[in-house]
């Protein structure tokens, strides 16, 4: 029946990121999404409904999906609604992370879905 199933987590990168908040918008099945090099098209907020937890990953040198054209919106956007948000802003990375700089992202992602897909809500 779906009513006692746990919430989901969401990670999207890039394409998938937009597509991830999309998904999670007045979606109370998801629990928490994580978006890496994704953000808001356009400045389309009235796309955004009531959304769970957000941890945003971007590499600030990212070309491809710039953050201050994407992501601050984003950030701006569930900040003012009230929103739980993370931000993890990583310098010296582009759009596609190095191995190095993904060994340190991974676990903050899963400490991330850990601690919000386990609180009762």
């Amino acid at each position: 029946d779906g009513k006692n199933a746990r919430p989901i987590g969401l990670y999207g990168y890039s394409l998938g990121g937009f597509l991830s908040l999309a998904a999670a918008s007045d979606n109370p099945r998801v629990g928490a999404v994580t978006e890496q090099a994704g953000g808001i098209w356009n400045s389309q907020e009235k796309r955004l409904g009531k959304m769970p937890p957000v941890l945003m990953v971007h590499g600030l040198e990212d070309q491809r999906v710039p953050v201050k054209k994407y992501a601050r919106p984003l950030e701006r956007v569930l900040r003012a609604r009230g929103g739980q948000v993370e931000t993890d802003w990583v310098p010296g990375q582009g759009h596609v992370f190095s191995e190095a700089a993904m060994s340190i992202v991974r676990p903050k992602v899963a400490k991330f879905f850990t601690r919000e897909l386990s609180s009762s809500r």
